[in-house]
């Protein structure tokens, strides 16, 4: 598992991070994910690849996994989903080409 400093080095063009009553960051492609109390927003994703109570994986460019426990996709539209629940990490894994 990557610590947060190395994820945002690794895909600090492509992915950007703020929390909860934080001005939201100026991006203009890939992946943004915003922290709430129990929540978090993730903007730039297409789609769903994998969902159950531990883990939900967004596709996109990179894909964002949610990991945690209780959780819920709340919202999935407009290149933007919500989802609910105790949340304990996120991680990136850029798509393997084909």
């Amino acid at each position: 598992m990557m610590k947060i400093s190395r994820i945002m080095k690794k895909h600090a063009a492509k992915a950007k991070f703020s929390f909860a009553g934080d001005t939201a960051p100026d991006f203009t492609s890939g992946v943004r994910v915003e922290f709430g109390r129990r929540s978090a927003l993730v903007e730039g994703c297409r789609g769903v690849a994998e969902y159950d109570a531990e883990s939900i994986t967004l596709t996109g460019r990179p894909r964002v996994r949610v990991r945690g426990s209780g959780l819920e996709l709340r919202s999935l539209g407009n290149g933007s989903a919500i989802i609910k629940g105790c949340i304990d990490g996120v991680d990136f894994k850029e798509a393997e080409k084909c």
